[in-house]
């Protein structure tokens, strides 16, 4: 029986791996797209080098570019540069701002990313991946936004068995029941 979970833990791992590779390259591909603003708004310059981002990205937040700053943050892959940006933003100011100023395509790329690795920074993560389920539209992509939160759960999940007393077990097992209530009202 121990070696049979130890089989089912490696297959679902190795799903896991392939579906987040999956998500990367798509996510990747609507990053670089982006979404249009509202008419008459110049297109965004292009991403600034790596040696010269980390400013840019603290200058964007100060500016109050939050959808810019997290954009180009995610768009460089680094998941450190995600952690300034997270670091330097409010997350109660950003996400109680109407309209929501994140857009669809952040909101998922940011939850994948955040999903992927949460032994570190954990608790800001947490606090970032509540609020993008929360504010990611099921409607639109409604089957890449499932499976972005099926694997959010997933890893949650797979943190929670690995590390049982975690100082953050209960918040990811309230963010488990979010993703569960939100898979079940579409």
């Amino acid at each position: 029986q121990e070696k049979l979970g130890v089989q089912i833990h490696q297959l679902v791992r190795k799903e896991l791996d392939l579906s987040r590779k999956q998500q990367s390259a798509e996510l990747e591909g609507m990053l670089r797209a982006g979404t249009p603003g509202p008419p008459g708004d110049s297109p965004a310059p292009p991403p600034a080098t790596p040696p010269s981002l980390r400013p840019r990205l603290l200058q964007l937040v100060r500016d109050k570019e939050y959808n810019q700053a997290f954009l180009e943050a995610l768009s460089a892959s680094n998941l450190n540069l995600v952690v300034t940006v997270l670091e330097a933003v409010d997350v109660n100011e950003v996400f109680s701002i109407k309209p929501m100023p994140l857009q669809q395509n952040v909101l998922m790329s940011l939850t994948q990313q955040l999903g992927s690795n949460l032994a570190e920074h954990t608790e800001v993560k947490l606090s970032y991946l509540e609020e993008c389920v929360i504010g990611l539209d099921h409607s639109r992509s409604a089957s890449h936004v499932a499976r972005i939160t099926a694997d959010l759960k997933a890893s949650l999940l797979l943190f929670i068995e690995r590390n049982p007393n975690h100082e953050t077990v209960r918040k990811m097992r309230r963010l488990v029941m979010l993703i569960d209530g939100t898979q079940r009202n579409r």
